[in-house]
């Protein structure tokens, strides 16, 4: 599993040093559920291509990744999914009435950037928009990450910052942070995994959508209508895109004006399709899981 490219150096690394040595030991080596970021160098396609394709079996979270396989030369099959982690089940808590928003908050620029001020600045106006309204607004972060200076920034830029609920949670405190997802009505998504979290408890969300990865994702759950895309010019694929207050409340606003159950039903769809990944690896080894 994980993420292959020119900027992971170390981890292209560990990919070929450990196909080499199951090769060696005559067993089955999986890429599983992986992404694929830009491939520009030829030594870097040359390390993937080779245990690519030569591998028992690849399955992959994206058609981005998918093409960017095939533009290095892959010939093999390769199955395509939504991200593994949305096999996972989550029981819910029957018991919880959501209500409010959940800005989930990633960091994109850095500081002493012009692009940093305006992303802040529109992200608190946002944020402003619904405090002042007395709606709930939780703004949520995780701890020991870049991500938390953005929110400190943000705090400081809110005019009803006494009014917003700061969370910050270990970023593997898993059941605490779906419980979290389960108490808000509306997900506002900076990351992809923050989608996955609220389609796996079934919440409504809203993407700001900075990578084709959440576009794809956000398409096949029929959340593409309220997806905004995103871009810093540096990081996605999408070209320099600002983010617009105005815009981005107005879908938030009619993500809430819907039912749950409307706006979160293409959920089952991408759910089922993930399943994809478990079939092609049992076939892969003969039925034995």
């Amino acid at each position: 599993g994980g993420v292959v490219g020119d900027s992971q150096r170390n981890i292209l690394k560990n990919f070929f040093e450990t196909f080499r040595y199951m090769e060696d030991q005559n067993k089955l080596a999986i890429f599983y559920g992986i992404g694929v970021n830009p491939i520009s160098t030829a030594l870097s396609a040359d390390v993937i291509y080779d245990v690519i394709q030569h591998a028992t079996l690849v399955t992959v979270r994206d058609q981005m990744s998918y093409r960017r396989l095939r533009q290095i030369g892959v010939t093999r099959d390769i199955v395509v999914a939504p991200d593994i982690v949305l096999q996972r089940h989550i029981n819910l808590h029957e018991d919880i009435k959501p209500e409010g928003v959940l800005f989930v908050v990633a960091d994109f620029f850095g500081y002493d950037n012009e692009r940093h001020e305006d992303f802040i600045h529109t992200l608190a106006a946002t944020i402003d928009y619904f405090a002042k309204k007395k709606i709930k607004v939780s703004v949520m972060s995780f701890q020991d990450s870049r991500d938390q200076n953005c929110v400190q920034s943000i705090q400081y830029n809110a005019v009803y910052a006494h009014r917003v609920n700061w969370i910050t949670v270990k970023e593997h405190d898993y059941e605490k942070v779906f419980r979290i997802f389960e108490e808000h009505a509306c997900i506002v998504s900076m990351r992809l995994h923050a989608m996955i979290s609220a389609i796996l408890v079934d919440r409504p969300c809203v993407p700001i959508s900075y990578h084709t990865k959440m576009d794809e994702l956000a398409e096949m759950a029929l959340i593409d209508f309220y997806s905004i895309p995103f871009g810093d010019g540096v990081s996605s694929d999408h070209t320099y895109m600002p983010l617009d207050q105005e815009f981005l409340a107005e879908k938030i606003e009619r993500v809430m004006s819907v039912p749950g159950e409307k706006a979160c039903q293409g959920y089952s769809k991408v759910k089922q399709y993930s399943k994809h990944h478990l079939v092609a690896l049992r076939q892969a080894l003969g039925g034995i899981i």
